[in-house]
């Protein structure tokens, strides 16, 4: 889910138990499908008292609430320091995640993502949200020690739902609309005909050029923005059958973007099996997820369009480009200069993106027969993706005509191909009467990368080959690792890693690098002088050190090419801090103090000479320093038999900013040339170096001429200051200061949940302070940029009225806007009816909010934007659910031969379901995943239980 506004109002998930004949259950009924399965001490995660590193676990009752598409959106806000943002608001799109400050110039600053033990990078999976028990987010790179340099910027774990005790049948299902919270405000046609006579006709006439404004009022819009549907449902089956508990699940997620054409819709898979033998000697955890997606691609340059495209033209006007009204010279002639029809780029290009992704894993975990304390662990995960972004344009548009002819089509097929095998030894013991304990872990793993691409481009009629190129890249890791946590009474944990690396991405020299890491627990809760007081419940010093290597995803094809003396990065860590409980534990929370400095960068820099891939190396080259503190507290302000009122609050505090970078790019630098995006090129299309790296100063420090206003505070069009405090006309660009930086220096979340009797309320919000947002819609709107050579005219935002602007000057800090929000992410109200219609089962009915609102001085569409350049985004959508309807829950107790599905039993089920979804008026729908009682199979002690459906 991205950012999106959800109204939800609705029957919650239902749950059905199978049990044996007359049995009962025999485990404790509070763990459900959505418990999460502890890691046992043999497993790589320590127990949560031994945890030395930072770390932050979630469950199913912390996690988000509506409708929620990825992982990340579960734990929005949730986690002191770990910043998530939605690239767009396209469906399907993805999250840009920095976790305690941006710690690359080249590279993303992402934790790892590990799904059930298996490493996947740091894009996660799609893997289905109703499918997930837990995430654990492991904040310091003391995740070096479990998974490698891979985790240097930290490891977010997720752990998929397994199977219990008891069979169980489980269905969620959500409906609803999204729509566009509102337009970028511009000029109607009448207005902009209004616009061309005053600045055009009047005095800004270019000689040669007879152009006039058009008769339409065209809303552009409204053209290519609809009200579109959005739905998700999720099925699961779990239990224990013959002592393998297991969970089957399948899930189908459908989003149709507010941009018209755009979908996502994906389906996806899960399986767990995890059998034990002798005697619990021996444990087996099979894992698998398929995840099957199809999404659409509205062509983005259709959402600027929109916003700028003449408003005094027709939609259509019968031209030979299936048509589309389209811009042409005098002499009837098509350019690359003129701006495309926002319709005709929707409808005229199909843009379809299939992505089939398999993840699985299997852990074999065997403890010694004749030594119970040491266990031997195996485990082999294997991730396999197919991307195939296959593009076809009509023949007919005009944009490819004028370059070549005859319509388009283009084929990008990638392949993603990841092993991962992880064989070690844990022994642990406890000795001197327990005060003790040993826990220590040895081992090897190994993983390989392959990808592989293929791209082709050529004319609809596939006549003429515009270009193709195919290109593949390995990568191998080797490491070997050791692990050592001893605790002495219960009051004090050491931890001490060592681990050693190797790529082959690094030449011989430089393919080993050795992390050292050591932390330090001390529970002062058991001295003498704490072990009574009735203040503190708990109170844990913790301290943590580590100098590690990184290793970064490093893109695929593109424009440069790599020093072969390129070496590991560093990251060297501490971290000091408290976790405490206060009075009988109502109070409980931690305060950690970290700075964490990441060297020998990998930096793409500009080379004199230029090489067969451009004017850029990827080479070592800098140093970035991130410190702060952070800080989480949770309450339970009110528990009685009354009512329950829990708060949760975290805050996050960053200092951020680069001390050292290559020698040969301080030379640029000097001159303003270095690096200011991913690819050296701008995000506007004013400057290529908006945003620079500089030492002395934070990352994406923008670089921009100070404004000069009047004395009402209105900018002075074209006067800037410069170095000396001197006012200056037109903008000598030397003048150009760093101002402002792209990432917020404080982070806030906060979370409440309210009960009383049977009605509950709940919240999450988010405050983002210091973050600055290059507003380019605006930077684009000057009165004289109407019209543009060779003869086009283009319709400007309504900011304009605030600069009064004539000209563009993209180089003013005034278009340098401070983003600062606090945003409510969502707002539930719910009521549980127990015995409805005097029944027995029980109703939970909610409504939801999603994105509630959202305070801002921001001036644009939205002050929360991954990169921080406003340029024409996909607009975040709104979006309402609403439902209505009964879906059953009960515990029951059902024979054998239901168990195995006889058709007999089936029937009889199902003859019962219908007599009584009669009274409720149930939609065909749902009815199918309703159950009922079926007289005759043996049912008895039936039990009501609490009904959560979404719809």
């Amino acid at each position: 889910m991205n950012k999106q506004t959800i109204l939800l109002l609705g029957i919650c998930l239902q749950l059905l138990t199978f049990l044996p004949v007359n049995g009962q259950p025999e485990s404790d009924p509070t763990v459900n499908d959505t418990t999460i399965v502890i890691p046992k001490p043999s497993q790589t995660l320590l127990s949560q008292r031994d945890v030395t590193g930072s770390a932050v676990s979630l469950d199913s009752a912390d996690f988000n609430k509506g409708y929620v598409v990825s992982p990340w959106a579960l734990i929005l806000g949730k986690v002191a320091g770990l910043q998530i943002t939605s690239n767009s608001g396209a469906p399907g799109t993805g999250f840009t995640i920095v976790n305690r400050g941006e710690t690359s110039l080249f590279t993303n600053s992402a934790p790892l993502v590990v799904v059930d033990g298996m490493a996947l990078g740091t894009i996660p999976p799609d893997i289905n949200p109703n499918d997930i028990a837990g995430i654990r987010v492991l904040k310091s790179t003391s995740a070096v020690a479990i998974y490698g340099e891979r985790a240097a910027n930290g490891a977010v774990i997720i752990t998929t739902k397994r199977g219990g005790d008891k069979l169980r049948v489980s269905y969620s299902g959500q409906f609803g609309l999204s729509v566009l919270p509102k337009k970028v405000p511009v000029f109607s046609g009448d207005e902009f005909r209004g616009l061309v006579d005053n600045f055009y006709s009047n005095y800004y006439y270019i000689p040669g050029v007879s152009l006039s404004a058009g008769e339409a009022n065209t809303d552009w819009q409204k053209e290519i923005y609809r009200t579109a549907t959005v739905q998700d449902h999720h099925v699961s089956v779990s239990g224990n059958g013959n002592t393998v508990p297991f969970r089957l699940s399948l899930g189908n997620t459908h989003q149709n973007g507010i941009v018209k054409t755009s979908l996502y819709d994906r389906t996806t898979a899960g399986l767990s099996v995890n059998p034990e033998f002798f005697d619990h000697q021996l444990s087996i955890d099979l894992n698998a997820h398929g995840i099957f997606s199809n999404n659409r691609v509205a062509d983005p340059n259709a959402v600027k369009n929109a916003v700028t495209f003449d408003p005094t033209r027709p939609v259509k006007d019968g031209s030979p480009y299936g048509g589309y009204y389209t811009w042409q010279d005098p002499s009837a002639q098509l350019s690359s200069v003129y701006p495309s029809n926002p319709v005709a780029l929707l409808n005229q290009k199909n843009d379809e993106i299939k992505r089939n992704r398999l993840i699985g894993n299997i852990k074999v975990d065997y403890r010694l027969h004749f030594l119970p304390d040491m266990h031997v662990v195996l485990n082999y995960g294997m991730d396999h993706t197919d991307n195939k972004d296959h593009t076809m344009t009509d023949a007919t548009a005009a944009w490819t005509i004028q370059n070549y002819g005859a319509g388009e089509i283009r084929l990008n097929d990638e392949t993603f191909k990841n092993q991962e095998t992880d064989l070690y030894l844990n022994y642990r013991k406890s000795f001197g009467e327990g005060a003790n304990t040993l826990d220590a872990t040895a081992g090897y793993s190994s993983y390989r990368h392959t990808y592989t691409d293929h791209f082709s481009r050529t004319t609809a009629d596939a006549t003429y080959t515009i270009g193709t190129y195919d290109y593949s890249m390995k990568d191998n890791q080797h490491s070997k690792y050791v692990r050592v946590n001893y605790s002495h009474l219960n009051k004090y944990a050491f931890n001490v890693s060592v681990r050693q690396d190797g790529f082959s991405f690094y030449n011989d020299k430089n393919r080993n690098h050795l992390s050292i890491l050591g932390a330090f627990r001390y529970h002062l809760k058991e001295e003498p002088f704490l072990k009574n007081s009735q203040t503190f419940s708990k109170l844990d010093f913790t301290a943590g050190f580590g100098t590690t290597g990184a290793h970064w995803p490093i893109p695929g094809f593109v424009n440069y090419t790599v020093d072969p003396d390129i070496k590991h990065a560093r990251v060297s860590s501490s971290e000091v801090g408290f976790d405490f409980a206060l009075t009988q534990s109502r109070i409980q929370g931690s305060v950690e103090f970290y700075s964490k400095i990441s060297d020998d960068l990998y930096l793409k820099m500009i080379t004199p000479t230029g090489g067969s891939f451009g004017n850029y190396v990827m080479t070592n080259g800098g140093k970035i320093r991130n410190s702060g503190i952070e800080l989480t507290l949770s309450a339970p302000i009110i528990s009685n038999n009354e009512w329950q009122w829990q708060i949760n609050a975290n805050a996050s505090f960053n200092n951020n900013k680069i001390n050292d970078l290559n020698s040969e790019v301080s030379v640029y630098e000097a001159t303003g040339a270095l690096l200011g995006s991913y690819d050296g090129l701008s995000y506007t299309n004013s400057d290529p170096y908006m945003r620079v790296q500089t030492v002395g100063y934070p990352t994406n420090s923008f670089y921009v001429l100070r404004q000069v206003y009047d004395s009402k505070g209105q900018p002075v069009e074209g006067v800037f200051l410069d170095a000396n405090g001197n006012e200056t006309n037109g903008g000598n660009l030397d003048n150009r200061y760093h101002y402002k930086h792209v990432a917020p220096n404080v982070m806030m979340g906060l979370s409440s949940s309210l009960r009383h009797h049977e009605w509950d309320l709940s919240f999450s919000g988010r405050l983002q302070l210091g973050n600055y947002v290059y507003n380019n819609v605006d930077e684009e709107s000057a009165y004289l940029n109407i019209y543009s050579a060779p003869g086009f005219f283009r319709n400007i935002s309504r900011s304009v009225n605030d600069s009064h602007f004539d000209n563009p000057y993209a180089y003013s800090d005034y278009y340098v806007q401070n983003a600062g929000f606090f945003r409510m992410d969502y707002i539930s109200l719910g009521r549980t009816f127990d015995h409805v219609s005097g029944s027995q089962f029980n109703l939970h009915v909610a409504a939801n909010v999603q994105n509630a609102f959202v305070i801002s001085g921001y001036k644009g569409q939205d002050p929360e934007l991954a990169g921080g350049v406003d340029n024409y985004m996909y607009a975040c959508p709104d979006v309402f659910v609403v439902g209505e309807g009964e879906l059953l829950g009960f515990w029951g107790v059902i024979p054998p031969e239901c168990i195995l599905l006889e058709t007999r039993c089936i029937k009889r089920m199902y003859d019962a379901r219908m007599e009584w979804l009669k009274p409720f008026r149930l939609p065909s729908v749902l009815s199918f995943f309703t159950r009922g009682v079926a007289p005759g199979c043996g049912i008895s002690d039936l039990q009501s239980e609490s009904v959560f459906y979404r719809r």
